[in-house]
C-alpha cells in the first residue's frame, strides 16, 4: 500500500507517523490507499472519499493548513505538492477530505493561512473553503457547490 519513499516512525509523540524516507520530488506519488479497507464509518485514520465512504490509511499523516501533499482522488494517491526533504513528515490539509473530524484539535502549523481550530470542512468559513478549493475531494467540491 505504501511506496518505499515513506517510512513510519514516532514524531512528536505520535507513533506510525509517515515521514519521507528520501527526497520526494514535487508531483510524485507518495502513497496509495487503493487497497485500503473501506468503511461507512469515519475514523481517526480514514480518508473520506464520499458521504458514507471512508478508506483506512496506512499510518498517521500530520495536518497542515499549508501541506506538502494533497490527495488525487482519481488514483487514490497522495501527491507531493512541493519538494519534500528526507525526514520531513508527510502532511495534508484534513479539511480537504473530511466533512467532520472524529477528533477536533487546535492547529499549530504556523502557516499564514492557519485555520486555528480544525474541525472539518463543515466548519470552515466561505473564504477558507474557497482558499482550499483546488485541493478538495470530489465530495467536498459537491458540498461547496450544492446542498448535499
Amino acid at each position: 500500500m505504501f511506496l518505499s519513499r515513506v517510512i513510519y516512525k514516532e514524531v512528536r509523540g505520535v507513533p506510525r507517523t509517515a515521514v519521507a524516507k528520501e527526497f520526494i520530488k514535487r508531483g510524485s506519488a507518495v502513497c496509495s490507499i487503493k487497497n485500503g479497507k473501506v468503511s461507512k464509518e469515519r475514523g481517526r485514520f480514514t480518508i473520506q472519499v464520499d458521504k458514507d465512504k471512508h478508506i483506512e490509511g496506512p499510518g498517521t499523516f500530520f495536518h497542515s493548513c499549508d501541506p506538502n501533499c494533497y490527495w488525487d482522488f482519481e488514483g487514490l494517491s497522495l501527491i507531493a505538492k512541493r519538494d519534500i526533504n528526507a525526514g520531513e513528515p508527510i502532511t495534508f490539509n484534513y479539511c480537504t477530505t473530511e466533512y467532520m473530524l472524529v477528533n477536533n484539535f487546535t492547529c499549530k502549523c504556523g502557516a499564514p493561512n492557519c485555520f486555528g481550530e480544525v474541525k472539518g470542512f463543515k466548519y470552515l468559513t466561505p473564504e477558507q473553503r474557497k482558499g482550499i478549493e483546488p485541493l478538495l475531494s470530489p465530495y467536498m467540491n459537491r458540498i461547496l457547490y450544492e446542498k448535499v
